[in-house]
């Protein structure tokens, strides 16, 4: 099960149709298909009935769903928070410079003797 599947499978269940959801989701429809499949093995339940050309949620499906938006909101918020820790974090960049007129006269101090 990837992060993806469960994206797809929920792009099924808005659409209730396998074209429109691959389309959305910008994969062929046999790709898709593939994928609910897989995540229905591996779940080991159907999770939509398919009919023509429409797909609706088994009661299985339902929890599916609710869970797969809630893991793939758990995931934002992962993201999130380490983006926000990494900013602060950050450490300000510092910069430094020498004024070059007098070190020219040090140096031409220190050639003299």
């Amino acid at each position: 099960m990837t992060l993806q599947t469960l994206e797809y499978f929920i792009a099924v269940a808005q659409y209730k149709n396998f074209t429109k959801a691959a389309q959305a989701c910008l994969v062929t429809q046999p790709a898709l298909s593939r994928a609910i499949r897989g995540l229905e093995e591996e779940l080991g339940c159907p999770l939509l009935l398919r009919s023509g050309r429409t797909a609706e949620l088994t009661p299985e499906g339902e929890v599916c769903l609710t869970e797969a938006k809630r893991v793939l909101r758990q995931c934002e918020e992962l993201k999130s928070r380490v983006q926000e820790a990494e900013r602060e974090n950050r450490k300000p960049l510092r910069v430094g410079y020498i004024i070059a007129s007098g070190l020219n006269t040090f140096l031409r101090y220190l050639e003299e003797k």
